[in-house]
C-alpha cells in the first residue's frame, strides 16, 4: 500500500507543470527559446507611474541547473522500484524547482506591491482632487445656496429663507433690546446677522476660488518641504518638486524591491561591488535564450545564488524581506491613503456648507459657523500633518541611504532604523502635533 502511494506521488510530481524560470544547460536538439517581450501585467498595471524605475526591466529570479538525461515516466517509476538512485535525484530536483517557483512567485507579488506603493505615493503627492473639481463643486454650492458672485440668484436655499431669517433676527434683537433691556447685546445680534450674511455671500459667491486657494496652500507646503528636505540631504538643495517625488519613488523601489532582488540574485545588495553594468544587462534581458546564456555565464563566474541548490537560502530570505517590507511599506501606504482621504473629507465639509450656513442664520445659532469652520479646516491641517510625517520618514531614509554601508549588515541595519523611525513617529505623534500648537496663556 505504501509502495503504491509512493508511485502515485511520483506520478503527480512528474506530471505537475511548474512555471518557475530555471535555465537548463544547452541541448543541441532543443529549439532555441525566443525572448518574451510582449505586454506584461506588471508593466502595464501602473503604466506612467513607474516609468524610469521599472519600465523595460525584467525582475525575474533566475536559477541554473545542468540538464539531465531525459527518461519517460515508466523508466523513472521502474528505476524507483528497483532502487535506481537517479530517481532520488529527480525528486530532489523537482522539490528544488517547486521551491524556486514559490520563491519567484513571492518576488513577483513583491514587485506588484512595490509598484502599488509607488503609485500611492505618486497619488498622495501629485493627485489634487480638490483643485480638479473645485470649480464644479463651487458651482454646485452656489446653485444649492442660490448665491452667485453678483449676489443672490432667483432660486436656491437662501433667497427663500433670507427674508424670514432677517425678520426673526430683528425680532430676537428687539426682544433682547426692549424686553430683557440689554441694548448692547441686542445691537450685537443685529451686527452678527449682517456679518453672517456678508460672510455667506462672500464665501459661497467665491467658493471655487476659496477652495482652490485653501487646498493649494496645504499642497504647496507639503511638497515644497519634501523637496527642500530630501534635496538638501542628497546634496541637491535646488531639487525641483518633480525630482523630489521621483527620488522618493526611487528610494521606495530600492528599499522594497531592488535590494531584495540583488540579494536573491547575487547574494549582496551593493551594485558598486557587483558592477552596475552586469546587473543592468540582466535586468534588461527578457526571458529566453539570451537570458539563459547570461545566467549560465553567471554560474560559471562563481555566482552561487543562481545555482538551484541555493533555493533554501532564497526561501528563508523571502520570509525575511516580506517581514521587513511589511513594516516599511504599510506605514507609507497608510499615510498616502490618508492624504487622499482627507481631500475627500474636505470636499464633504464644503458640500454641506450651504446647509450649515442656513442654520447659522437662525437667531442663537451663530456659533454653528465656528464649529463648521473648524471641521472644514481640519482635513487640510491633517493633510499637512500626514505630509510632514512622510517628509520625516523620507528625509531620515535619505540619511540612512547615504551611510557607507553595504552587504547584509547594511541592509538589516537600514531596515531596523527605518522601522524604528515609523515606530517613533507613531509613539510621539502627539509631540509632533504639539510642536504646531502654542501653549495656553502665553499670549
Amino acid at each position: 500500500m505504501k509502495k503504491l502511494f509512493s508511485i502515485c506521488m511520483i506520478l503527480v510530481f512528474f506530471l505537475l507543470p511548474l512555471g518557475s524560470h530555471v535555465a537548463l544547460a544547452e541541448d543541441t536538439k532543443t529549439e532555441e527559446k525566443q525572448e518574451q517581450k510582449g505586454a506584461r501585467i506588471s508593466e502595464n498595471l501602473f503604466s506612467g507611474y513607474t516609468d524610469g524605475i521599472y519600465k523595460d526591466k525584467y525582475y525575474e529570479i533566475d536559477t541554473y541547473q545542468p540538464k539531465e538525461d531525459e527518461k519517460n515516466v515508466f523508466q523513472k517509476v521502474g528505476g524507483y522500484l528497483f532502487g535506481d538512485d537517479s530517481v532520488g535525484k529527480d525528486l530532489q530536483r523537482m522539490l528544488y524547482t517547486t521551491c524556486q517557483w514559490f520563491a519567484n512567485m513571492a518576488f513577483q507579488l513583491n514587485v506588484i506591491l512595490g509598484q502599488l506603493t509607488i503609485f500611492l505615493v505618486d497619488q498622495a503627492l501629485n493627485l489634487d482632487i480638490v483643485d480638479t473639481v473645485a470649480d464644479k463643486l463651487g458651482a454646485a454650492m452656489q446653485n444649492i445656496a442660490g448665491i452667485g458672485k453678483g449676489g443672490f440668484l432667483s432660486s436656491g436655499l437662501f433667497p427663500a429663507i433670507i427674508g424670514i431669517a432677517c425678520v426673526l433676527s430683528a425680532c430676537y434683537a428687539g426682544y433682547i433690546f426692549f424686553i430683557k433691556r440689554q441694548p448692547s447685546k441686542g445691537l450685537s445680534e443685529l451686527v452678527k446677522t449682517v456679518f453672517v450674511i456678508a460672510f455667506i455671500v462672500t464665501y459661497i459667491g467665491n467658493a471655487g476660488t476659496i477652495l482652490k486657494s485653501a487646498n493649494t496652500i496645504s499642497s504647496e507646503i507639503s511638497v515644497t518641504v519634501l523637496a527642500k528636505a530630501t534635496g538638501t540631504v542628497a546634496g541637491d538643495p535646488g531639487r525641483s518638486k518633480a525630482d523630489a517625488i521621483f527620488s522618493v519613488k526611487k528610494q521606495i523601489w530600492d528599499l522594497l524591491v531592488e535590494r531584495p532582488y540583488l540579494f536573491l540574485q547575487y547574494g549582496e545588495d551593493s551594485k558598486e561591488k557587483l558592477g552596475a553594468k552586469r546587473v543592468d544587462e540582466l535586468l534588461a534581458t527578457a526571458l529566453g535564450k539570451d537570458r539563459d546564456d547570461k545566467v549560465q555565464d553567471e554560474v560559471k563566474d562563481g555566482n552561487q545564488m543562481m545555482v538551484i541548490s541555493s533555493v533554501g537560502e532564497r526561501l528563508v530570505f523571502t520570509v525575511m524581506y516580506y517581514v521587513v517590507n511589511t513594516f516599511a511599506g504599510v506605514p507609507v501606504i497608510a499615510f498616502c491613503l490618508l492624504i487622499v482621504a482627507f481631500q475627500f473629507w474636505f470636499l464633504v465639509m464644503s458640500i454641506i456648507s450651504p446647509i450649515v450656513m442656513a442654520v447659522a442664520l437662525l437667531p442663537g445659532h451663530r456659533r454653528v459657523i465656528e464649529s463648521w469652520a473648524s471641521q472644514w479646516i481640519r482635513p487640510l491641517a491633517l493633510k499637512i500633518f500626514m505630509s510632514v510625517m512622510l517628509v520625516i520618514i523620507f528625509t531620515v531614509a535619505e540619511l540612512l541611504y547615504v551611510l557607507p554601508e553595504a552587504g547584509v549588515a547594511g541592509y538589516v541595519s537600514t531596515m531596523i532604523f527605518q522601522i524604528l523611525v515609523f515606530v517613533l513617529c507613531y509613539l510621539f505623534r502627539g509631540n509632533i502635533v504639539a510642536a504646531f500648537s502654542r501653549a495656553r496663556g502665553v499670549y
